[in-house]
């Protein structure tokens, strides 16, 4: 994990474990947001090759190709059974890879790190801003935390 972030308070073990517990369970988010698996590597390299979305974000491979996003998606997956991240694709009403969300989670602070993009055709369109509801409790829905 990077030493991130920097204001950290410590939370109970039982919450510690309740943020990894639904990290671990969490399938998806917002309209169309889901878990990247293997099978979205080729998709998701044409997304992530394309300058405008991947640019200068530092949480991606330095190189872009079919081996590294493989490998980005499969740390993303190990990081999710242990509830410590997550890596969502989010498709387009044709089925197609439009936006990835990289989430780091540091479950002993209560805290996470969100990062990703959007394809160009839908960037500046509010799409981004509908894709992470929150509800009244301040907890993402992606994780319901009591």
């Amino acid at each position: 994990m990077t030493e991130i972030p920097l204001t950290r308070t410590a939370v109970s073990d039982e919450k510690e474990l309740g943020v990894r517990r639904a990290v671990q369970n969490a399938q998806g988010f917002g309209e169309n947001a889901q878990l990247a698996v293997e099978s979205d590597t080729e998709e998701l390299t044409a997304l992530l090759s394309i300058p405008s979305v991947a640019g200068n974000i530092y949480t991606l491979p330095a190189k872009i190709s079919l081996d590294t996003v493989r490998d980005f998606i499969e740390r993303h997956l190990e990081e999710r059974e242990k509830g410590e991240g997550l890596l969502m694709i989010d498709r387009d009403h044709l089925g197609s890879i439009c936006a990835y969300h990289d989430f780091q989670f540091w479950p002993q602070w209560a805290s996470c790190e969100l990062g990703g993009a959007i394809r160009p055709d839908l960037q500046g369109k509010g799409r981004g801003g509908r894709g992470l509801p929150l509800p009244s409790n301040g907890y993402s829905s992606l994780l319901e935390l009591n």
